[in-house]
């Protein structure tokens, strides 16, 4: 995991990019009790697989097992949209609690020009920011 200083906060609400199930009313009502409030993004570099999520409730709020995962983009262009949430860090560490194995999160800069945690492919390591 990276920094958290390179990512975009508020006072007391740190910036999470969602792109899947947290996008889910109904998910959000389930892990944390409430319905998000969000702006539509993007994260250029990354493209979507779909894995299967093995979390029962998450499965039964969200009415799938089928759920996407970010991975990186092979091609130059690569990009996913999805929506910029503004989350207390309590909510950040449930979600980490909750999330998938598979994924991790990173920070990643937005087509907005901020910065947020994403979780990914657990595999993806992106480069520190002062090493090439």
């Amino acid at each position: 995991m990276q920094d958290a200083g390179a990512v975009t906060q508020r006072p007391g609400r740190i910036a999470v990019f969602a792109y899947g199930v947290l996008q889910s009313t109904s998910v959000q009502k389930t892990l944390f009790g409430k319905e998000l409030q969000g702006v539509q993004d993007s994260v250029p570099g990354l493209v979507l697989t779909v894995i299967e999520l093995e979390d029962v409730e998450l499965v039964m709020a969200s009415g799938t097992s089928r759920h996407p995962m970010a991975v990186l983009g092979a091609t130059s262009g690569a990009s996913i949209r999805g929506t910029l949430y503004w989350l207390s860090a309590e909510d950040l560490d449930l979600l980490d609690q909750r999330s998938d194995a598979r994924l991790h999160r990173v920070a990643m800069k937005l087509k907005s020009g901020g910065a947020a945690w994403v979780y990914v492919d657990r595999r993806y390591r992106p480069h520190a920011p002062n090493s090439r």
